[in-house]
Formats: C-alpha cells, sequence, structure tokens
C-alpha cells in the first residue's frame, strides 16, 4: 500500500489522511431513522391531554463530502446531503412523506499514530408528513399531520485507525454533540364544504446526541479509494422551557445507516 488512507463517510463528514490536498467523498446506502415524540396539550374542552407518536421509516441516505488537507496534516470537511425523500411509507395513514437533511463542517486533527481528535458544527432537518382522507355523509374531510425537527450543534469527537492487511485499513469513530432543536408539529383539517381547524404545536428544546461509526476502507489506485461503514445516531431532547402541567416535551431521534462511499483524492 502506497499511503494509509481512511475515510468515514457517516460521521459528520469524511476526514481522509493521504497524500493529496483535496479529497472528495460520494457515499450511498441505507438507513432506517425513527423518531418519537410526546407533548402535553389543552384539548378543545380545555382539558389536559398528551399528543404522542413514533415511527421507523427506511430510506435511501446520500452525501457528498469535500476535504482540504492543511500542511501539518489536520484537514477540514464540509458534507452535506442525508435522507432522501421517501413516501408511502406510513401503514396508518392514507399519505405520507419524509424527508431529512444534514450538513457539517468537521475540523480534524494530524493522525498522531493511528489516533485523531475533532469538532465541528451540524446541522440537520427532518420534515414528516402524513395525510388522512374521510368520506363524511354530508362532507368529505382531509385531515394534515406535518412534523418538523430542525436541528444545529456542536459536536466533538474522537478515532481511531490501523491497517487492516496490505490491502485494507479499518476505523472507529465516537463523538457527542450538544443540540439546539426546533420543534414543530401541526395538525389541520379542511373540509369539502370550506371549513377548516387546526392546532399547531413548538417548542425550543436541547439535548445531546451520541454517534458511533466504523469501517474498512481499501484504495484501489493512489487516487481513488472505496469506503465500506456502519454509524448509529442517537439523539434525545428534553423541553428547556417551562412545562403546561407540569409534563415535559420529549423528543427523541435515532438513525442507523450502512453505506459505501467511493474516494477520490485530488
Amino acid at each position: 500500500m502506497k499511503y494509509f488512507a481512511f475515510s468515514t463517510l457517516l460521521l459528520f463528514g469524511s476526514t481522509v489522511t493521504s497524500l493529496a490536498d483535496v479529497v472528495v467523498g460520494i457515499s450511498t446506502g441505507t438507513s432506517t431513522y425513527g423518531y418519537e415524540y410526546s407533548y402535553p396539550y389543552e384539548d378543545y374542552n380545555g382539558d389536559q391531554d398528551t399528543s404522542s407518536y413514533n415511527e421507523d421509516i427506511d430510506f435511501t441516505y446520500q452525501d457528498t463530502s469535500v476535504t482540504f488537507q492543511n500542511e501539518n496534516g489536520s484537514s477540514w470537511t464540509v458534507k452535506f446531503g442525508g435522507l432522501q425523500e421517501e413516501t408511502g411509507y406510513s401503514a396508518y395513514y392514507d399519505d405520507s412523506s419524509a424527508k431529512r437533511d444534514e450538513y457539517s463542517l468537521t475540523y480534524s486533527s494530524a493522525n498522531n499514530n493511528g489516533v485523531a481528535w475533532f469538532a465541528g458544527y451540524y446541522a440537520s432537518e427532518a420534515k414528516l408528513s402524513q395525510t388522512d382522507n374521510y368520506d363524511g355523509a354530508f362532507a368529505d374531510y382531509v385531515f394534515n399531520y406535518n412534523t418538523d425537527i430542525e436541528t444545529s450543534g456542536f459536536f466533538v469527537g474522537i478515532s481511531v485507525n490501523d491497517y487492516l492487511n496490505d490491502f485494507a485499513s479499518w476505523y472507529l469513530r465516537g463523538a457527542l454533540q450538544l443540540n439546539w432543536t426546533t420543534f414543530s408539529d401541526v395538525y389541520s383539517w379542511e373540509s369539502s364544504l370550506g371549513s377548516t381547524g387546526g392546532s399547531p404545536f413548538s417548542k425550543d428544546l436541547s439535548g445531546v446526541a451520541v454517534l458511533f461509526g466504523g469501517g474498512i476502507y481499501v484504495p484501489v489506485t493512489d487516487a481513488i479509494g472505496v469506503n465500506f461503514g456502519l454509524e448509529s445516531k442517537s439523539y434525545s431532547y428534553d423541553n428547556e422551557l417551562e412545562a403546561v402541567y407540569e409534563e415535559t416535551t420529549t423528543l427523541s431521534e435515532t438513525q442507523t445507516s450502512l453505506v459505501i462511499g467511493l474516494i477520490l483524492s485530488f
């Protein structure tokens, strides 16, 4: 192996150690994304109630990353991509669609005997919607449920890597992320007679995320390599505002991705 390189196209962005000044990574794969929430609200009679929901969705995962190498061996990586739009995934509703975009900027230290630390900024937005149609005796109704989870945060982590054999190397990475999130859940309806209604809900939340990833990098030539990776993300948010009826708004997200990436060095 002429040079040693490793890539983690899954965790926040890709970090590549090689002889190149610029490294581009393109990855695709599958992801299972789950979300769960619960929040208190007042119903139409003024009584206390709780809205809760959870669902797991299978997505196609895609991202693109660009890494700029510094002379001292450290690097900066910009990554954008995420979970591609999925429709008709829900068995509970007549129509459903979901998408989750991710962006990150990562600084990685120089590789020191197979160990490096990294830190950066992360942002994501998940948009999930469901629709129910009801044919009544005197009017038809359409019920819409729209959930939006917009997150930003800062992360820090560590990676380790080593040769697997003469033809490949392995890597493991872990990170902790502090998040600030705007969570909104909007219920609305309309009838064929022209009447409408609804109940919007929105909260600012904060929380943490724990992320683990690992994989194998195989160089094909001095300028081309292939990365095989597995990543797990777990986000947990709590209500940072005064809770209604002394109850708490809770929100969690999980995402497990299996991807293959193409690494191009310039």
